[in-house]
């Protein structure tokens, strides 16, 4: 630990009133240049379950040779003539790890990120307090989203890992301002500069790399730079990029500073727009007036692609993308579903809901094999260019199902004459048995299900209405599921085609 800095302290503990650090959770020492020492009052962080609360200890403190054997010394990190950390003194830890860790900031690259904003070399210290304890799943989701709140990491992400874990930060001196040093492009001389701020005098080495997709190659640079020398040329005029990577070193060959960066392959454009908006009159804006104004708008897209990606860069993309999804598929959020009830809640928390979860979806496909009119002023206001609504001409008796599309074909006429154009919802009554209900939101690759308990023409009337996200296999098979359906969707089970005397 640096002798000649105070370290601003962190330390969280699961416990009661009358001995709040029962439980030792997550503690972070970093760095500061906070010249005085100080120990502030507990702060109860709220109840994790019944009779325990998540409690915070912090502190600027001068903390050298807190380690004794397998044990961190407590009370050199919290303490003065004012505070003392109640009935505790030490943390047992079972492993010791040391990192080299840097800010994340490309999405190519993988691990836990640094929680400031600097290369830092770490001392991880595990604790194996809170997985001996008696928390069900609702309590530890409970907790991991306070613990992101109150630190600003992603606890209910990767950043999880770090539940039992005190972390010592060794930072460089500007920890606490901008990076002295950085890569700067010329775009009229197509040039890359090394740029060291006035205020850092120090010699350093500069190990540059850069990358090319035609050749496949890498055009590698070790330079010297002097503590007099502000800006350098690197001597690079490649215009073939996919991105470049560069790691500063003092004389003594100690890693300052890394960095990169990895080049767009692919730009979407996208351009709305904007017609006004109109009033809509349906059976739920008579109700709720927050659905009565949707806005008429136009979307164009265009993508332009890179027309030489290399492999490599292809299979991190998609190694990253895969790990995205293991990590969302356990990210506590509200993704996860919502209950609304029907004395409490109206169509708009519905629609609010989905599309504070999902901004902008390539395609929406709902499948409700009872589908009639209702669905009409939910599939209008979602955030997407495109709607598929799968029904069934089995489900419902003839006269039932006959009624339901010519209400259907009506409502879209007359919010096509009021110049809203509903050929982005497209209905099908597919002759196939089915009965339960998705929604189904495609961006790309990405894929989110959500199961619904009631058709949509029944939201809200008689019963509560529940949005439960699916994951694992079952979202898998509800995928494959619903593809098949989707499969069997053509021109002659398109709404417009369909005739009453369908069989």
């Amino acid at each position: 630990m640096s002798k000649d800095l105070n370290y601003a302290n962190w330390l969280y503990f699961i416990g009661t009133k009358e001995n709040p650090t029962q439980i030792f959770i997550y503690g972070l020492s970093i760095p500061t240049k906070c010249p005085i020492e100080y120990s502030l009052n507990i702060e109860d962080k709220g109840s994790i379950k019944s009779g325990t609360h998540l409690y915070l200890f912090r502190s600027v403190k001068r903390i050298n040779e807190i380690v004794i054997g397998n044990n961190i010394d407590l009370a050199k990190i919290y303490s003065d003539d004012k505070h003392i950390l109640p009935n505790r003194q030490f943390l047992n830890f079972i492993t010791q790890q040391h990192f080299i860790q840097k800010y994340e900031s490309c999405p190519v690259k993988h691990g836990i990120q640094s929680p400031i904003g600097s290369l830092v070399s770490l001392n991880c210290y595990y604790s194996k307090e809170f997985f001996e304890t008696d928390f069900n799943n609702e309590e530890i989701i409970h907790l991991l989203q306070k613990l992101a709140e109150d630190t600003n990491q992603d606890f209910y992400g990767d950043y999880s890992r770090r539940v039992g874990c005190f972390e010592i930060l060794e930072t460089q001196p500007w920890a606490e301002s901008m990076c002295p040093f950085y890569i700067e492009y010329n775009k009229d001389e197509k040039q890359y500069y090394f740029v060291k701020e006035k205020n850092f005098n120090e010699d350093v080495t500069l190990l540059f790399k850069r990358y090319y997709s035609k050749e496949e190659k890498v055009f590698e640079k070790l330079i010297f730079i002097q503590k007099n020398q502000q800006k350098v040329s690197l001597n690079s005029t490649f215009n073939d990029d996919l991105g470049f990577e560069y790691s500063v070193y003092n004389v003594n060959g100690e890693l300052l500073h890394k960095d990169y960066v990895i080049f767009l392959k692919t730009l979407s454009m996208k351009t709305t727009i904007n017609g006004g908006t109109r009033k809509i009159k349906d059976k739920f804006s008579k109700k709720d007036n927050n659905l009565e104004i949707i806005p008429l708008s136009t979307e164009i897209k265009s993508i332009i692609k890179s027309p030489d990606i290399d492999k490599e860069i292809s299979f991190i993309k998609d190694s990253h993308e895969n790990l995205l999804n293991i990590i969302i598929e356990n990210k506590v959020s509200e993704k996860e579903g919502q209950w609304f009830n029907k004395s409490k809640n109206v169509l708009s928390d519905i629609v609010n809901y989905l599309n504070s979860l999902h901004v902008q979806s390539s395609e929406v496909i709902i499948v409700d094999p009872y589908a009639d009119d209702d669905t009409i002023p939910l599939a209008i206001r979602l955030k997407t260019s495109k709607i598929k609504i799968i029904s069934s001409c089995k489900s419902l008796p003839k006269q039932v199902l006959a009624n339901n599309t010519e209400r259907i074909k009506l409502i879209k006429e007359q919010l096509n004459n009021m110049n809203y154009n509903t050929n982005t919802i497209k209905y099908y009554f597919i002759n196939k048995n089915f009965h339960d209900r998705f929604i189904m939101f495609k961006n790309g690759k990405e894929i989110e299900i959500y199961c619904l308990p009631n058709s949509l023409n029944a939201m809200l009337k008689n019963d509560d209405f529940l949005i439960l996200r699916l994951n694992g296999k079952v979202k898998q098979q509800a995928i494959l599921h619903i593809n098949q359906l989707n499969s069997l969707c053509d021109n002659k089970n398109l709404l417009e085609n369909i005739k009453n005397d369908i069989d």
